[in-house]
């Protein structure tokens, strides 16, 4: 499923930011190359499934048997079944799902070496194998996901073929899904279908923001407040806050419902929340605040009853509260505002906002970095909390330090 792939691709992105543990480094790379490789259609668009089952039987494209590894590993083989947890009894319905889940090691480089080869053969070998199938259909809300994991990924790791797929997927859905700023949900072949949920729109925000955000892209943000107006026009509940799952003029409605519990995917009052509140700290437009805060408020009363399901209502509130901008003064195409970049992405948090301001750039009186300059005429930046910015940062390591302390000892 492409929505679980999103999420955990974005989770291990914190995960890595968090421990910079080399696992979580290898898990992100496969699955951003695996979106790119099963996933991605002729269109750019990004497909919504493959298939458990093949052949009518569930797991055959994907398992594997003691034998089948023995026969096409050799040598290597014994190594490869410690490791990958890897018997004759197998460890589901007789077969073996491939996991490093069990204690099992420790293993040298070498070993590593052997077992990345190792995978690469059983990769080759199972291409012959008869394919699931495949369902293309291109759903907004899941590739609103994917195009914001993709995105930080490709910042993060210096991948701009994961940052290029972003902005493909991103243009495919304007250009395929979207009329005068109203979206659809699904399109498949040429036609498009049901009318655009919350969760659409809230998520392609989420995205647009992300892509500003990475490639300096002013039609990114743009877009993302054009399709706040939309939500503004058809799903917003102007009288109890917070916006409906659908559209006012949608058609055979028995009831409109209204959310912020999360599912699968987090809700989309939620998202739009933590979005409009990022939108805030990058435009300084005090509207996008009181709309965040507006969700955030119609929604507290569930969690008292029941705070489980409100985690991203939580996370929202949090980001509306202690968003921490990282404001670099410079030309996002000089060698050392990408050096600043880069630093600034390898502390990375879901609470950093990154806002790269050029020079002769103007900013509102009422943003927080408004008057702050280059030291020097060199890429300066300025880390700011709420309405306090700290002094001048002017390396990139400075400003890795800076990021790397807790919340309000930045400002010192």
């Amino acid at each position: 499923m492409l929505y679980d792939n999103a999420q955990l691709l974005d989770l291990l992105l914190g995960a890595w930011q968090e421990t910079q543990n080399p696992i979580f480094a290898a898990r992100i790379t496969e699955t951003a190359d695996w979106i790119l490789r099963e996933m991605v259609t002729a269109d750019g668009g990004i497909a919504s499934t493959i298939d458990a089952d093949s052949e009518g039987i569930e797991g055959k494209f994907y398992t594997w048997t003691k034998t089948e590894i023995d026969q096409l590993l050799g040598a290597d083989a014994n190594l490869f079944n410690a490791a990958y947890d890897v018997s004759e009894s197998g460890n589901w319905e007789s077969v073996t799902i491939l996991n490093r889940n069990h204690p099992a090691g420790p293993f040298t480089v070498d070993d590593e070496n052997t077992l990345t080869n190792c995978r690469k053969k059983l990769f080759s070998a199972r291409k012959e194998r008869i394919h699931p199938g495949w369902d293309d259909k291109i759903l907004t809300d899941w590739n609103g996901l994917a195009i914001s994991a993709l995105t930080q990924a490709g910042a993060m790791f210096d991948r701009d073929d994961w940052t290029q797929a972003a902005i493909r997927a991103f243009a495919f859905i304007q250009t395929n899904l979207g009329t005068e700023n109203r979206l659809s949900h699904n399109w498949r072949n040429g036609r498009i279908g049901d009318m655009a949920t919350l969760e659409d729109y809230a998520f392609m925000i989420r995205a647009a923001i992300k892509l500003s955000e990475a490639t300096g892209g002013d039609s990114y943000l743009t877009q993302a407040q054009n399709w706040v107006e939309t939500l503004d026009s058809y799903y917003l509940d102007p009288k109890n806050g917070g916006y409906y799952f659908t559209a006012n003029d949608a058609e055979n409605l028995i009831v409109r419902r209204k959310t912020a519990s999360d599912n699968a995917t987090p809700s989309g009052n939620a998202i739009l929340a933590e979005a409009l509140a990022r939108m805030y700290y990058l435009t300084g437009n005090d509207r996008y605040r009181q709309s965040a805060e507006n969700i955030i408020t119609a929604f507290s009363g569930d969690i008292a009853r029941n705070l489980f399901p409100l985690a991203a209502l939580l996370n929202a509130s949090e980001a509306l509260i202690n968003t921490t901008q990282i404001v670099i003064i410079g030309n996002r195409e000089d060698s050392q505002t990408q050096q600043f970049l880069t630093a600034a992405y390898q502390e990375y948090s879901p609470l950093h906002l990154l806002n790269v301001i050029p020079p002769d750039a103007t900013l509102p009186q009422d943003h927080p970095a408004s008057g702050k300059t280059r030291i020097n005429q060199e890429t300066t930046a300025y880390v700011c909390v709420g309405a306090t910015c700290s002094l001048p940062i002017t390396t990139p390591m400075d400003l890795k330090n800076k990021l790397s302390k807790p919340l309000f000892d930045t400002l010192k």
